[in-house]
């Protein structure tokens, strides 16, 4: 009788899943310092190159811990002198490895309202040409209402909110969500719940915020997934290592592949219904 490899069954059904349509953008962002978002959407990146996708990550963090420097590929250059005339697009991206590629945008993002619009249309044309050749792009943001993929008029992003299995976690999400509700915020919202703790019910605590949600600001959130306690992963972060690379039998490491199976699941347009992405108590 053969035996099945549950993680490497995981990750064949994401190759399975991942086509090669125009870059889908997915946008994380931390509640609150201190969540991990940076770490998860470089752990993500990492699963989604092991399933044979391009992937791009843009940068929006100046930080020593920013993803740049998290994949020792430290960044020297900014998108911003791109859009500027100073410097060539080959010159500010960076390869992290043969299927990941970063580009620094932290100050580009922070001078979004100021740019003309000959530097809105470089801004376009920079990320059209970076994302041209991937199928995902991943980015670590600092501020969710702004969005360079959109204001650069290219594909909608997905925002993921990034929080933790605490009252204090929970509470930091709604005030997020009810934020970009009163902004007009149009993109599709989707719920991370990091560092998940044993015997936490991380699905009533979903099911819970989401109500408040639809209830009082009428927005729909959809569950991408949780990843829970693993000593591991700090241990593959401390190492400047993926989780998913280091350790690929552990309980963080299979998660952030059921998440990886569910952004393709969407990207296919296989959409979630009422009951998925489904959140077990970890025990």
């Amino acid at each position: 009788m053969r035996v099945v490899d549950p993680v490497a069954d995981q990750a064949s059904g994401l190759r399975r899943l991942l086509m090669r349509p125009p870059a889908q953008a997915w946008r994380f962002v931390g509640c609150e310092s201190r969540v991990g978002a940076t770490s998860l959407a470089v752990n993500l990146a990492a699963v989604l190159v092991q399933a044979g996708e391009e992937v791009l990550m843009l940068d929006e963090h100046l930080s020593s811990t920013n993803v740049g420097n998290m994949l020792f590929v430290k960044p020297r250059h900014d998108l911003l002198q791109v859009i500027r005339g100073d410097k060539a697009l080959s010159d500010v991206m960076l390869k992290a490895s043969a299927r990941l590629q970063v580009l620094p945008v932290a100050r580009a993002v922070r001078e979004l309202p100021r740019l003309s619009p000959t530097e809105r249309q470089r801004l376009h044309d920079c990320l059209s040409a970076a994302s041209s050749n991937v199928e995902v792009v991943l980015v670590d943001a600092g501020l969710p209402e702004k969005c360079l993929m959109t204001d650069a008029g290219l594909s909608m992003s997905r925002l993921v909110l990034v929080t933790e299995c605490t009252a204090g976690g929970i509470t930091a999400c709604y005030r997020q969500v009810k934020r970009l509700a009163h902004q007009g915020q149009t993109q599709p919202l989707h719920v991370l719940v990091n560092q998940v703790p044993r015997g936490c019910d991380a699905q009533s605590i979903f099911d819970h915020l989401a109500g408040m949600a639809y209830e009082r600001l009428k927005v729909p959130l959809t569950c991408l997934g949780y990843v829970p306690v693993d000593d591991r992963f700090s241990r593959a972060t401390q190492w400047q290592g993926c989780v998913a690379t280091s350790f690929p039998g552990s309980a963080a490491a299979r998660a952030l592949t059921a998440i990886g199976v569910a952004m393709a699941r969407m990207k296919a347009g296989i959409f979630p219904d009422s009951t998925a992405g489904r959140m077990m108590t970890f025990v």
